[in-house]
């Protein structure tokens, strides 16, 4: 098989997740890199989840976020936001591909932790 040319019905899945900061503060911002398993040939999207919606913003206000990814792209970043919490706080975040239950673990490729920070 030829590497250089995947085929176009392979899928893009997350297989890892950074968030930067990894322990911010209540009502900021978080950058969460995204690690992909592959390029896909043409533009797709993958599925961003968090375990507790009320902590996190969603860029479009919505989860789980459809986050697109360019054709040939091996990462993405994307910005969300935090809410402010009263003690830390830690929040799963997940990814999955685009067509993935993401109510439904075993549909999960990437998963972090990360910990909101009272002011």
């Amino acid at each position: 098989m030829d590497d250089t040319n995947p085929p176009t019905n392979t899928e893009t899945i997350p297989i890892g997740i950074v968030p930067t900061p990894a322990s911010p503060t209540g009502g900021s911002s978080v950058m969460l890199a995204i690690a992909l398993a592959r390029p896909k040939v043409y533009s797709t999207t993958i599925q961003i989840d968090c375990g507790d919606r009320t902590l996190l913003n969603s860029p479009d206000g919505i989860w789980p976020y459809h986050a697109p990814v360019p054709a040939g792209a091996t990462s993405i970043d994307i910005q969300i936001d935090t809410n402010a919490v009263t003690t830390s706080t830690s929040v799963q975040i997940r990814g999955g591909s685009a067509g993935a239950d993401m109510s439904n673990p075993a549909s999960w490729t990437a998963t972090t932790m990360l910990t909101i920070l009272p002011p």
